[in-house]
Order: C-alpha cells, then structure tokens, then sequence
C-alpha cells in the first residue's frame, strides 16, 4: 500500500536550492540513547545519592517521630546490590543527654532484597553500642524517650524474618542523685525471630557487670513461641535459664521504685532460675526451678521509718511447676538472719481477685510454715516496730504454721501462730509478757457443710472464740483496751494514742431449714475514750451497736435478704440503717435500699471524728437529724430524699465564725458510679436564717484518688454583715468598719486533668461601711464578674479577667493568685476607670477633710505580691481636671504612685494652685500602726493667693484668727519640717512647719470679731507681713506661737493650740492700745511697758475670752491709778460684748 505525503507549496518568489527531498538528523535518535543512559545512571546511583540528599534526614526524621527526644545519624551507605549501612546513631533526651550512641548498624541483605521481599530481613548486626540510662528517683529517661514505643501496642517483628546481633554493647546506668554509676559490659546478643507463627524464637545474651567489690556476669538463654493467644503470661515460653553472678541489686532501682517508690536497694546477688516445658498427663506444664543468694542486702524506705535493714546473707531456693494460671510448688524456702519461710503446694493465680483467691486458698492443699526471731528483728528495724527509746528485746519468737489438706471426699484446715517468750529491757528495767498471745484454727468441709471445730485468740487482756457449723455458729469477745495499751507501750512506742474502755460482742448465725437463716451481733462498750496527736478526746460512757438480719435460700444457690437492720447508739445519739426492701441474692448485683436516720449533738460528733481528721483549732456545735435513702447497685449507689436538719448550727476556727439558729440542707439525689469513681448531684441547697446556698448541678470524677473532672454551679444570697460576723475570730475586737448591704452570687467551676475552670459574678446592693469615729462609706450598687482557671496541682488561680464596677470606680485586672505558702501571692495587671467626684466623696469620708474634685480618667494598675500591703508591690495613678483641698484650688494634675517594700511612694507633684505652686513629695507607709502619710519637707505652698475657703481649712488650725473670716486677701507660703498622719486615726499623727505670711488682710471673723469688740479695736485686721507663724500637731492638736494680728491702732500676738475638733486653748497678748491713755504723762508712762493677756477658749467659730483669767491676769500687773484706767476701760468693752452676745 502506497503512501503520499503533501508537501508544503512554495511562493513563486522564493528561492530554493534545488536537490533532494530533506530526511530527519541522526542527533534525535542520540538524544533518546542519552536520556535513557541518564535515567539507568539515576536509577543505579539513586540509593547513595539519597543517602547524601535531604531525603536522607527525612527518613531518619520520620523514623523518630515517636521519640522524645531527637536522633540523628552520621551517614547512610547505600547501594542497590550492597547492604545498608548506617553509621553513627546517636539519640539523645529532652536535657539534651545522650542515651544511645551506635556506631554501626549493618543488615546483610542488599538493598535490593530488602526491598523485594520485605518480611525476609535477614541478620542484622548492631555493632558496639552504648546506652547511657540516667534514673531519677522517678523514671529513667530511656522511659521518657521511648514512651510511645512502651506503651505502644503490637510488636514491630510480628510475621518478620529477622536475626538480630549486638556485638560489644555497653550499659551504663547513673542515679542522677547519688551520681553513682553501675555499668554492663562486653554485652553480646543474639535474637532469632523465625517468620513462621510455629517456628520458635530463640534469645542469647551474656555481659559482664562491672561492680566495685567484685566484676559479675549476667546470661539469658530463652526460646518462646510466637503466635500464643493466651492470658497467660508464662503460655509462650517453651525455655529459659537466667544467670546472675555478683549482679549489683542496685541496678534494679528503676524496677523496685516502680512498685514502692523511694525505696533503697542495696547487695550484691547471684541467681540461677530455669524453666522448661514439660508434658505430663494434665498436659505440658513449665518446670521451674531457681536458686538465689544475695550478700550484704540493704534495703530502706518511707514504710520502714527510717529505718535500714541489713542482711549479711539471704539464701532462697524453689521447684514449682506451672500449667495456666495454677502454680505447683514442691518446695520454697527462704532463710535470713531474722527467720526462715518454707512453703509448699498449690495455688490458683489465674484470678487475682480477693474473692478468688479466697476461694482458691479453700480449695489447694498447701502447707506454710514460717518463723521470725524477735530479738533480730526488733534490732533491725525498730522504728519500724515503733519500739519505746531505750527499748532492747532479749528473747521471744513468733512462729506460723497453716494447712491444707484433703480429708476423704472434702477440705480440712489447720493453723497456728504464737508469739512467746517475749521479754526484754526497758531503760534497765525488766520487761515480760508472761502469757503468749496464741491463735488456733481447726476447721473442716465435707458433704455434710462446713464445721470450724475452732477458731480462738487468746491473750492477757483478749479473748475471742467461735465454733459451730453450717448450720450454727457462734462467737464472742472481750477485751480490756486500757489494760491492753499499757501493756503493749511497754515495748511498742504508741505516741500520743489514749484508748480505753471495756468491751464485749457476740454474733450468732443460724440456718433453719426451709424457714431460711436468721443472724444477729451486739456490741457493747463502756467508758470508751480515744485520743492522739494532742486532738481532745473521744469519750463515750456507752457506745453499743446491734446488727440483725432474715432471708431465705432462693432458687439454685442464691440466698436472699428479706430484712435486716443496724442500730448504733453512743449516749443520746443514735443512727438506725435498715434495709427497705428484699433482697433476692446477697451474691447479686443488688440494688440494695437502705434507709436511714440519725440524729446527735454536732460536738459530740466533731469530737468522735476529730482524730480521724487533720488538725486544726476548729470548732463545730448544735444539733442534727438527718434522714434518707440510699439505694447500692454493682455499678452506683444512689442517695434520694435525703434532708439534714440543723439546730444552733456554729463552726468556728481561728478565722472563721460561721453560726445559723437554724438551717436545713436538702439533697434532692445524689449519684456514685463505683467503675469510673463518679458523683452526680442534680440539686442541693443549704437554708439558713441569713444565707442560701444552691448547689445544681454538681459533677465530678477522680482518676487514681485525683480530680479530674468537676462540673458545678453554685449560687450564694447572704448579706454583708453576716459575711463580715462570719470572718471575724471569735476572739478578735470589732473591726474598725462595719459594712452592710445585700449579696448575691453565682458561680460555675468546670475542671478536667488537674484544673478548673471557674466563671463568678456577684453584686451587692446599697452597700455601706460605718467606721467606729462615725465615718461612712455607701455605694447604691457594686458587682464583680471574675473567669479564670485553678491549677489543682500547682496552687495557682489564673485569672483571665477579673471586673468590679461602682459608681465611683471601675476596676478591670487579670493575672493570677498563687497558694504557695501561708498566704495568698496577686499578680495582676489591668486599668481603673474612675470618677473622681465619688473618690473624693470617699475621702472625705475615710480622712475627714474636705476634699474636692472633678474628672473621669483612666489609669493601668499593676499589683504584685499578698494582700498585706506591707508586703506587696503597686503601681497605680491619679489624675483630676480640678480639685479643692481644704480650701486649696488645684488646677489639672497627676499622682503617679508606686508601692514597694510596705512604701508607697509617689512622684513628686507640682501643680498650680491660687496663683501659687503646690510641691508635695507624699508617701504612705504600711506597718504595724496601719497606713501613715508622710510628706517630705521643704517648701510645700509657694505664694499662694489666700481665700476663705482655705482659711475655713487648714488654715484656721494654723492660724486660728482665719476661721470663719468673711473675706481674705493676700498670699502666703508653707514649709513643713515633718509630717505624719495614720489615716485611720488622723488625731494621732504628728505635723511641724512653719507659715509665712507674706500679706494676708481679713475681714471679721468669730476670733477678730470677739477681739475687735473686747478690745475696742476696728473690725478689720491682717496679719502681720512677712511674718513667720510655727506650728505643730501632737495628740490632736495644733499648737502655734507668734502669729501677729495687725489692727489700725494695736497688733495682737497668738499663741495656743487648736484641736481637730475645733476647739480652741489660745493666749492672746497686746500692748495697751493708745486710745486708752488718760493724757496724764506719768500715767501713759506706767502703761506703755504693760501687755494685756487674754485667754481665750471655746472653739474656732464660737471664741470665748476668760474673764476671770483676764481679772486675775490684770490685778498683777496694774498699779494704782493705772489699775482703775484700765479696769473702768475693760468693764466697759466687757458689758459692751455681753449685751452683744445677748442680743445674738
């Protein structure tokens, strides 16, 4: 078949070469043979160029992903026809400490292989590596490391073809607390792991234990079958021998503390133990046989006490057999210097439950058989025994023996321990126990049932026998526990314990046929007492407890409980449990219904749980009774209706006096799942005369005795007063402010793995705080919103957002408050929003000076430390648009404040005040007097324009002339020398300065006014120019000398004091004024050299001049004519000034 191909037509125009029709170059066909030389090339050098490639880093990246911690590697030798190699394997823990150094990994297969047939992987050779295990007390961080692979499940080698080989390994373990190091050798291992599920798997490893007495060697030679499915742990091994030689017992720590942490292990031990599976008519078992033997054994531990036991030598030898759970020893035996133990028979370890091990040790013939020296052992460890100081144990020995043997068709049981012989020295005294303390038991079943032949203790002071069958038995015990103790803290150490009291019980059970079973118990005591750790004691002239129960043997082997009932009773209180309804099988998941009453004195109660609760000076009163319901299935156990009235209810601590006349605390229902240890509680609320609390829900579950999950809501109405009352100790003196107002709150608390979540708002209505000098504080409204979480292990609250709002301020923080140590340590940082005309509504309130100001601003707010501010650190500010002080104007401002070592100090304010400049350095100071102003000295007011605002002010206790003035003109300034006031008793303080009086006019006031009239002088005055007035305040009162009061024709001098309340102690002295001379030149002589001195009282806007001291005063120093002058003058202004006052 013929092809034609269209050639492309040309232009006319174009020129073409002629000659023959073009074909395709040879370099195409080149290019092809070039890229598939390069894609082959790349293939072949693909594995060693990866090797040296970022991939190389990924893989071993991926290959540790479980791992905490890091690995690297230092090359990969790869090749597709040779075996992998990797060189230089170090891992390395989370401080950074290397764990594991490898220097060489290499398989045998090549790469290719490996990757054909992945399941075949052949021998593996792991050349010398060293493992570096650091323990901590804790954990080793070999654990740590490789965690995820622990606790993973599956094996990485299930179904693999593997043979693995380690070749000159080194182990090294250090206890990071003592530093010491133990270290393995020379270790060789070779493990085989076929991938056929029949095929077994074999194990060889030998190393050699370095150690500071002599080098030891350990050898494990073990082969097990693969694909066992079986909950026996033992099922799998067909082989296995283990050999120690001079192995260091403290290389186990990390395995002892897993059990009994913080425990001491010391000794060096050689062991053997070999196991084999044999075949036997039961079927194969394994054979087990050991030997051990360990020199210089030292252990210690919290359960000895402090103490150290110390055993030149431990020698144990055992041959036992094992066929699923069932283990058959021929023989056990373990000699110390302190005993020896031998045993021998079955046991069913299949079940580890309490009630099948019971069962199982009923139904195995076993035999026991053990001894201890009681001299040795009291020398060993005699804290343990809480032997008396001083105390030597000469003689004495205890001894155990207990059978099981099958007796014709049925069991019999055989048992003995005595303690005898039992003597020794007390501070050189003789001690002896003359009488043994014995226990017997002789029991047996057969087809017939049960029969306990006898089962008796017998001691000086004790006494306790039962017998009887399957269809009777009885029992009964006294004892006399006051005779007991003593005898007893002859040898034994019982602390602070007090027990006394003389008791007697009986129990009967019978079995009467087709009418079932009836049981009874009582229990009597009489002068009971109990005490320890100096608690007060728990005495009860009379305590007796009564147990009966009836039931019926059900269908099959179930026996049921038709009624049954426990009364107690201890003087006046008494608690009744009763079943309240049948129940079909005691053996059964249930449920079982039990309801219940009690009632008491809540005192009694405290005293009878106080040395069952941790200490504390705490104290509980008034009286119960509590009825209700609790049903107990397999699963749960469900309280209902159940309500606790409470009369006279008071528990009072050392902060704490909480007291309700009468309240009531009603559960509706309440839940415990037993499975995952859970408690539900739908609603509860507590009643009382002055609070309510409501609790709905509750939900919470622990995990290993921690919380770790809560749930609950939680609303509050109290008032106060009541809170106030409730905080205050019993003894303290009445807080210096009593607050009032109406509380309401409600909190939600969310918590799972160790932390809770809490979300609270509370707010208070018509809030006020009255303080004992009459001061008062009111909000209308306040309300606190808080979110945060509570770490339960650590102690520490964090505080997400924490918001209080009033009218005068609004505060917004967050942070958080840590509990580690007696008080409570803030850190918190957020911003206050305040209006400053309420703050200075309160400070005028707290202080008692009038205090003006107006702004609304913002300032951050850091607080760091406890609430004592003595304490603490602060940072806060205040700023003002303006603001009046005792008459002082200020014109806008800022007081920035920082409080540290119980000194809260602030930058240096200057501000303009009057026309003048206000410089104050304040500071307060928190200690034992509460807070103290101080102010540093120097220039405080600097020409400062006088009004009488101020002089109605501070100015009035400085210079008393100024109170009440109408009008004031002039300037003045301020210095001060000392200055310090306790803001809760400003009387108390002390203040010292000095008032220049630059130009100050006045006009009438109470004090110039009085003068004026007295002393016939004009109604306006100003104080002297330039003048210097001192002043000083002690115990409330302020003292001040040579003011001068300038009249037109006389000046006035002052001095006195005036206290905080206004009242006035002054002196007034002058010169006889001009207008008063007579024109007489002797006479006008003889009165220019007198001063006139008027004492004056009352108070700064009610003066009053003594007349009699002025009537005195003047007959001293009047002469004669001169007398009568004078005298007729001042009668006459004096009748002027009273008929004044009369008109008034």
């Amino acid at each position: 078949m013929a092809t034609v191909t269209q050639r492309p037509v040309r232009d006319a125009t174009q020129e073409s070469p002629p000659g023959p029709v073009r074909r395709e170059p040879r370099w195409r066909w080149q290019r092809w043979l070039v890229a598939a030389g390069v894609l082959t090339a790349a293939i072949v050098f693909f594995p060693a160029i990866a090797a040296r490639s970022p991939l190389a880093r990924w893989l071993v990246a991926r290959a540790a992903a479980d791992l905490d911690g890091t690995a690297s590697v230092a090359s990969l030798r790869l090749g597709w026809l040779s075996a992998p190699v990797v060189d230089g394997i170090e891992i390395r823990d989370r401080q950074d400490r290397a764990l594991v150094q490898v220097k060489c990994v290499r398989a045998e297969r090549n790469l290719l292989g490996l990757l054909l047939n992945p399941r075949k992987v052949g021998r593996i050779v792991v050349e010398r590596p060293v493992v570096h295990v650091v323990y901590d007390g804790v954990k080793t961080n070999l654990e740590e490391v490789f965690s995820e692979w622990i606790h993973g499940e599956g094996s990485a080698f299930q179904g693999i073809d593997v043979e693995l080989e380690v070749v000159g390994a080194t182990l090294t373990l250090t206890d990071s607390r003592s530093k010491e190091s133990w270290q393995v050798d020379s270790f060789d291992l070779k493990a085989v792991l076929p991938d056929g599920p029949a095929d077994p798997a074999t194990l060889k490893a030998q190393g050699r234990i370095a150690a500071r007495r002599r080098a030891g060697r350990i050898g494990i030679d073990a082969t097990w079958r693969q694909a066992v499915e079986s909950d026996d742990p033992l099922a799998a091994l067909e082989a296995l021998e283990t050999r120690l030689d001079g192995a260091p017992l403290e290389m186990l720590a990390p395995l002892v503390a897993k059990a009994a942490p913080e425990t001491e292990l010391g000794g060096q031990v050689d062991a053997l133990v070999r196991c084999k599976v044999t075949s036997g008519a039961a079927g194969p078992a394994l054979a087990i046989e050991a030997s051990l033997a360990a020199d210089g054994l030292v252990l210690a531990g919290p359960a000895l006490r402090g103490d150290r036991l110390l055993l030149d030598r431990v020698e144990s030898t055992g041959r036992a057999t094992w066929r699923g759970g069932l283990v058959e020893i021929d023989f056990l035996r373990v000699e110390t210097g302190l005993g020896n133990l031998l045993v021998s028979g079955g046991f069913d370890l299949a079940d580890q439950s309490f009630a099948a091990a019971a069962r199982s040790l009923a139904e195995q013939t076993y035999h026991v058989e053990g001894s201890v020296d009681l001299p040795a052992l009291a020398a060993s460890l005699p804290h343990t025994l809480r032997l008396q100081e001083g105390t030597r144990i000469e003689s004495g020995s205890a001894t155990v023996v207990l059978g099981s043997r099958r007796q014709g068709a049925g069991m019999r049981w055989d048992g003995r321990f005595e303690l005898s012989r039992l003597s020794g020295v007390r501070q050189g005294r003789s001690v002896n126990w003359p009488e043994p303390i014995l226990a017997t038991l002789a029991a047996s079943k057969d087809g017939a049932g049960l029969s306990i032949e006898r089962l008796e203790c017998r001691a000086r002071h004790f006494r306790f026998d039962a017998s009887g069958t399957s269809e009777r038995l009885a029992g009964s015990a006294d004892f006399h526990l006051a005779a007991l103790a003593e005898e007893a803290s002859q040898l034994i150490d019982l602390g602070r314990l007090k027990i006394a009291g003389d008791g007697h019980g009986r129990f009967e059970w019978r079995w009467e046929g087709a009418s079932g079973y009836s049981a009874e118990a009582a229990f009597q005591m009489k002068q009971f007492v109990l005490a320890s750790g100096g608690q007060p004691e728990w005495s009860e002239p009379e305590l007796s407890l009564a147990v009966n129960a009836r039931g019926r043997r059900a269908e099959g082997d179930r026996i049921g409980l038709e009624s049954a009932g426990v009364e107690l009773r201890a003087g006046d209180d008494q608690a009744v449990a009763r079943l309240a309804a049948p129940v079909s099988d005691l053996r059964g998941k249930g449920p079982w219904p039990i309801e219940f009453q009690a009632s008491g004195d809540l005192a009694r109660l405290e005293a009878r749980a106080r040395p069952l609760l941790p200490r504390g000076d705490w104290r509980l009163a008034g009286r119960f009774t509590a009825s209700g319901k609790l049903t107990c299935e397999e699963e749960q156990a469900m309280l209902t209706g159940t309500r606790i009235e409470l009369e006279g209810l008071a528990l009072q601590g050392p902060q704490l006096n909480f007291q309700q006349s009468k309240s009531e605390l009603v559960v509706g229902s309440a839940q415990w799942r037993w499975k995952d240890h859970r408690l539900d509680v739908p609603l509860a609320v507590f009643s009382g005369a002055s609070l309510g609390v409501g609790l709905e829900p509750l939900r919470a579950a622990w995990s290993q005795g921690e919380l770790c999950e809560l749930d609950a809501t939680v609303a509050v109405r109290t008032t106060l007063d009541r809170v106030q009352e409730w905080a205050t100790a019993r003894e303290a003196a009445q807080p210096a402010w009593l607050v009032r107002g109406r509380l309401a709150g409600r909190a939600t608390v969310r918590g799972d793995e160790g932390r809770l979540r809490v979300e609270a708002d509370a707010a208070v209505e018509e809030f006020s705080a009255l303080h004992a000098s009459g001061k008062r504080l009111a909000e209308p409204a306040m309300r606190l919103t808080a979110a945060g979480s509570y770490d339960l292990g650590g102690g520490v609250l964090q505080l997400e957002r924490m918001k209080l709002d009033s009218n005068a301020a609004a505060v917004e923080v967050a942070g958080n408050i840590a509990w580690d140590g007696p008080a409570a340590r803030l850190a918190l940082d957020g911003q206050c929003r305040y209006d400053m005309a309420r703050l200075s509504e309160l400070g005028r309130v707290q202080f008692g000076v009038p205090v003006y100001a107006a702004g609304h601003e913002t300032s951050p707010l850091l607080y760091r430390g406890p609430l004592a501010l003595a304490e603490a650190e602060a940072r806060f500010g205040l700023a003002w648009a303006e603001a009046e002080i005792m008459g002082f104007r200020f014109g806008p401002g800022e007081l920035e404040t920082h409080l540290s070592g119980g000194l809260l100090r602030a930058a240096p304010l200057e501000v303009d005040v009057s026309q003048g400049r206000l410089h104050v350095v304040p500071q307060v100071r928190f200690g034992g007097e509460g807070a103290v102003l101080e102010v540093g000295g120097g220039r405080v007011a600097d020409q400062v324009r006088i009004s009488p605002q101020m002089c109605a002010g501070a100015l009035q206790y400085i210079a008393p002339p100024l109170a009440g003035v109408a009008a004031a003109e002039g300037k003045f300034s301020i210095d001060l020398d000392e200055c310090r006031i306790p803001l809760d008793f400003p009387e108390r303080g002390s203040l010292a300065g000095r008032m220049t009086v630059h130009s100050v006019a006045i006009g009438p006031g109470p004090l110039v006014h009085q003068l004026a009239t007295a002393l016939g002088l004009g109604g306006t005055a100003q104080l002297s120019r330039e003048s210097t007035v001192p002043f000083r305040m002690v115990q409330g009162r302020v003292y001040h000398r040579d003011l001068q009061l300038v009249f037109d024709d006389v000046t006035v001098t002052t001095h006195g004091s005036v206290g905080l309340d206004q009242s006035l102690a002054l002196v007034v002295e002058m010169p006889v004024p001009a207008k008063w001379r007579t024109g007489n030149a002797t006479l006008d002589l003889a009165l220019k050299n007198q001063t006139i001195r008027l004492p004056v009282g009352g108070s700064l806007l009610q003066p009053a001049i003594d007349q009699r001291e002025l009537e005195r005063q003047t007959g001293q120093f009047l002469q004669g004519a001169a007398r009568n002058v004078i005298e007729d003058e001042l009668h006459r202004q004096l009748e002027r000034l009273l008929q004044q006052g009369g008109r008034q």
